[in-house]
């Protein structure tokens, strides 16, 4: 007997059966984007619990390439329809994610309710993706358990017959977002973790004072081997985090976008930690104070 005889499913199978039922249905029955909803707890659970960034992006891809494929192609008719199918997927993920960044949601949430129809919706709501990505890849952002999504998921609109493909293909787009940006977040982590101390210092260098020469670099970190600096910096130009143009007889060097990005991810980093140190530290020492009034405390009277 296997499982099926059981009547259970392996996740896997789960997930084929997921995709198979919103393949038959999502151009016709308005109701279909709520098969979605299994998949968006999949992308925030292993967002937070897979620890190895290879593993989330595959874990990651499992969910995106298939649902991609499953509307790839498709033309939007009524975009409203489509920004509306987008925003009641995002209620449901706020909802189970409960992001940190509370003030910032609520921004883009009231500015997305008084333009739903206009072009700034698409601002909007890419706006509360991308802080939901950033919220969901931090180890050190938590879930915030009184987060209360009911107010703003009060006005989401259910499509017509006939504007369901549009609503449904808007609601998995919103999740096809969501998985681009973390899988962005973790090939960003996988090339920092992947930086010598001294590459990293390099970048450092070239953030502070760009158009730099080997030879400046050599002389701000107070190193001596120019072989070494030219291996670095060769190393970092494959990687496409540094450029570098020959002017006279020196080659200048600057960050590449991706080289900025890598640079505030490492600054992003370093503050977040200092900041929750120092918060651990704090709770620290009241627990100690508070141990200390107790322990000079005067007895009770009988």
């Amino acid at each position: 007997m296997n499982d099926r005889d059981n009547g259970t499913y392996t996740t896997v199978e789960v997930k084929a059966l997921t995709f198979s039922e919103w393949q038959r249905n999502y151009e016709v029955d308005p109701g279909a984007g709520k098969l979605l909803f299994s998949l968006t707890k999949e992308v925030v659970c292993a967002s937070r619990n897979l620890f190895n960034k290879k593993q989330l992006v595959e874990a990651l891809d499992d969910i995106g390439l298939p649902l991609e494929q499953s509307i790839e192609g498709q033309e939007i008719a009524n975009i409203a329809m489509y920004y509306a199918g987008m925003y009641a997927w995002l209620c449901y993920a706020i909802g189970i994610a409960k992001p940190c960044n509370e003030a910032k949601l609520e921004e883009y949430l009231r500015q997305w309710m008084n333009c739903c129809d206009s072009p700034e919706a698409q601002e909007a709501l890419f706006g509360i993706i991308h802080i939901l990505a950033q919220s969901l890849h931090s180890p050190f952002n938590k879930e915030r358990s009184n987060w209360d999504i009911r107010q703003y998921a009060a006005c989401v609109r259910t499509p017509a017959g006939e504007w369901a493909k549009d609503y449904n293909i808007g609601m998995a787009r919103g999740l096809l977002v969501l998985i681009e940006e973390l899988i962005v977040l973790c090939q960003l982590d996988l090339t920092i973790m992947n930086l010598t101390g001294l590459e990293k210092s390099v970048l450092a260098c070239i953030a502070e004072q760009p158009r730099i020469t080997p030879t400046e670099i050599l002389k701000k970190l107070a190193k001596d081997n120019r072989q070494q600096m030219s291996n670095i910096l060769r190393s970092l130009k494959a990687r496409h985090l540094v450029d570098s143009y020959e002017a006279g007889r020196h080659n200048w060097y600057n960050l590449t976008p991706e080289g900025y990005q890598i640079i505030s991810c490492i600054h992003k980093d370093e503050e977040t930690a200092t900041t929750e140190a120092a918060i651990s530290d704090f709770a620290y020492g009241k627990i100690h104070i508070a141990q200390d009034h107790e322990a000079f405390a005067l007895p009770l009277k009988a």
